[in-house]
């Protein structure tokens, strides 16, 4: 689950574009791409910045208008599928 105040480090094996309203990623090593829908990239661009999950919550309730509830479900499911490819790496040493 995410911690409230803990920052998820992006690897630095992802290099990642922005086209349009959506984010492109593409793995470096495996060389597989991944698009970010809307709301997604505004998730990404948070942790790539080294927002807190938190801050991140409040990114998304504030643009897209849902509920706090929906936007921490958005985010666990988008860094679980990012934690699976191996786009993240947890920063808690």
């Amino acid at each position: 689950s995410l911690g409230k105040g803990v920052a998820m480090k992006v690897s630095l094996d992802v290099f990642s574009r922005t086209v349009g309203e959506e984010e492109v990623l593409r793995d470096m090593k495996s060389g597989d791409y991944f698009g970010l829908n809307p709301s997604a990239t505004l998730i990404w661009q948070g942790l790539k910045s080294g927002r807190t999950p938190t801050e991140i919550v409040e990114d998304l309730v504030a643009q897209f208008e849902i509920t706090h509830l929906q936007a921490r479900q958005d985010i666990q499911e988008l860094v679980t599928q990012l934690n699976a490819a191996g786009l993240l790496s947890n920063e808690e040493n």
